[in-house]
């Protein structure tokens, strides 16, 4: 289960979600295994159109603010409902992975008004990764065990798109990385192909870690001071009396599980 919570204070808009997702893994090979996915949840958005400034509200010749508006959207009571529906696939073993995830598969209606009819897009994401050994490296840059984990996400919603693609460098308790984000498709001539460099850092002690990203922009839009990210993950009660090496997949698992929304 998630639960999400959203509140812009200058606007007032307010976004709730709650999801329930469900998972099954299956063995195809001595190698390689399927995991199937699918989340459903209810999302609630409200916004407070009565402190908008309208036009209808603005005397044209004088610039004054004459009373409250007619239009219709401020005598609304500003909050709709939505179901919504995703699910995905991935394949991968010890060294590998791909998968694919589609989200808004029932398209909800996110309009705010009776009359319209405003269907989410459907936002489909492709994403994969390879492990690579990082043996016959001097012990003083590459420890025993350490792995240098290469990692793609190519994600679409109408006509927008984004790929991110790096690199991070895994020591076991630590792990050092850059994600570039690039717009393959655009649609202008002042597009920016590379959006953005992230540099990625995460820790580990015990059953937990924790992770810390930055989002370094590289266009051209303003400063905007870039954003900071940091993740704890807690992950326990697992066991594994089949394989010597459940350990070394967990920490593996743990890294892939990188993901831009």
């Amino acid at each position: 289960m998630t639960v999400q919570n959203h509140h812009e204070v200058f606007t007032d808009y307010k976004y709730f979600k709650i999801n329930l997702a469900i998972s099954y893994t299956m063995e195809i090979s001595y190698d390689w295994r399927v995991r199937f996915g699918v989340e459903g949840g209810y999302g609630r958005k409200d916004f407070n159109f009565g402190g908008l400034l309208l036009e209808d509200q603005i005397d044209t010749g004088t610039g004054v603010i004459t009373g409250p508006s007619v239009d219709p959207l401020s005598m609304r009571g500003n909050k709709i409902s939505f179901f919504d529906l995703s699910a995905g696939v991935l394949f991968d073993n010890e060294e590998s992975w791909i998968g694919m995830s589609l989200r808004h598969l029932n398209r909800p209606d996110i309009a705010f008004t009776e009359y319209q009819n405003v269907p989410l897009n459907m936002f489909v994401s492709i994403h994969g990764g390879y492990f690579l050994e990082l043996g016959g490296l001097p012990t003083f840059l590459t420890p025993e065990g350490s792995t240098l984990v290469l990692m793609g996400n190519y994600m679409r919603q109408s006509e927008y798109n984004r790929l991110d693609i790096g690199g991070i460098m895994d020591y076991g308790m630590f792990s050092l990385g850059v994600v570039t984000a690039v717009n393959l498709e655009r649609k202008t001539n002042d597009g920016h192909f590379l959006t953005s460099v992230n540099p990625v850092a995460t820790f580990s002690f015990g059953e937990f870690r924790i992770g810390y990203s930055h989002d370094i922009s590289t266009t051209r839009i303003g400063r905007t001071g870039g954003v900071h990210e940091l993740t704890l993950v807690w992950q326990s009660g697992r066991d594994c009396s089949k394989c010597d090496n459940y350990k070394v997949r967990l920490k593996r698992n743990n890294v892939a599980g990188y993901e831009r929304e």
